[in-house]
Order: C-alpha cells, then sequence, then structure tokens
C-alpha cells in the first residue's frame, strides 16, 4: 500500500476535491518542456509527483483551481 499526500495552495474544500477528480489519469496533464522524468507531472494544474519514502508519495499542486477565474 502507498500513502499518497496532497498538498493544494487553496484552503477551499470544493477546490481541493476538484483537483483530487482531475489528476492521475482522468485528465491527462499537457506535455511540459523539459519536464523531469523523477517528478512527473499528474495534475492539470501541473502538480509534480515526488517520492518521499517507499510508501509514502506526494502530489504538490502548483496552482488554484480557479473555478472562479
Amino acid at each position: 500500500m502507498i500513502t499518497v499526500v496532497h498538498v493544494f495552495p487553496e484552503s477551499d474544500l470544493d477546490d481541493q476535491k476538484l483537483h483530487l477528480q482531475y489528476w492521475y489519469g482522468t485528465v491527462r496533464p499537457e506535455s511540459e518542456m523539459g519536464e523531469d522524468p523523477n517528478f512527473p507531472v499528474v495534475c492539470w494544474c501541473g502538480g509534480k509527483h515526488v517520492r518521499i519514502s517507499d510508501n509514502v508519495t506526494g502530489v504538490w499542486h502548483i496552482r488554484s483551481w480557479g473555478r472562479n477565474g
């Protein structure tokens, strides 16, 4: 079992849920020039997948969902 920890730039729970609805294959992230294969983009917002330990992975969501503009 692997634990996935998400870090969000916004505090609104509904916006956080939208990140979780649209990540890892639900919506394919755009390829980024010079993307580091050790830290792949996994969310539409450009969020990166980072291995923290053998059983823990982090996803740092770098942009707000912005559903209100």
